[in-house]
């Protein structure tokens, strides 16, 4: 189990591997997926600080309770989630590149996104608000706005793949 206090700065994945250890990352502290990683089925991510996927594709295979307590961030790299239970942003989601991939159904509770693609076969349900900045891409996932979308300066989206919009 490794758990980053708050303030005490940032813990990184540089080079690729894989592991089902526990992660609590406090307040003020961040994890970064710097390469490709896979965290297995026993693994946990939790805690109120942040998680950044910046390089590499990271497959999150375990639980994810993160998700309700801190914050996720998707800049280059790619996050796929398939861990067997949907994934639901109870806190706000931001992408501004790479890709949110898998087989879980995903729902956000807002979301800033100016970049980047989300696919996979699970559903995404837009809940809350969501700006969207930039140019950004869904395929295959079935898509849901029980939200409010905004579309802000330069923003596009695409929709791909036989996907559904409603």
């Amino acid at each position: 189990q490794l758990t980053l206090n708050a303030g005490t700065g940032t813990f990184r994945f540089d080079g690729a591997g894989s592991d089902t250890g526990d992660y609590t990352v406090n307040s003020g502290s961040t994890l970064v997926f710097n390469a490709n990683h896979t965290l297995g089925a026993t693994s946990e991510v939790n805690g109120a600080g942040t998680v950044l996927f910046n390089a590499g594709v990271v497959n999150v295979n375990g639980t994810y309770p993160i998700m309700t307590t801190g914050a996720t961030t998707i800049t280059n790299g790619t996050a796929v989630f398939n861990t067997g239970s949907p994934v639901v942003f109870a806190t706000p989601l931001t992408m501004t590149a790479g890709s949110l991939q898998g087989g879980d159904a995903v729902t956000t509770n807002d979301f800033a996104w100016s970049g980047g693609t989300i696919s996979g076969s699970g559903a995404l349900t837009l809940n809350g608000t969501t700006t969207i900045s930039g140019s950004v891409v869904v395929s295959q996932r079935p898509m849901l706005n029980a939200g409010t979308v905004n579309m802000t300066g330069s923003g596009r989206l695409h929709l791909n793949d036989s996907m559904t919009f409603t």
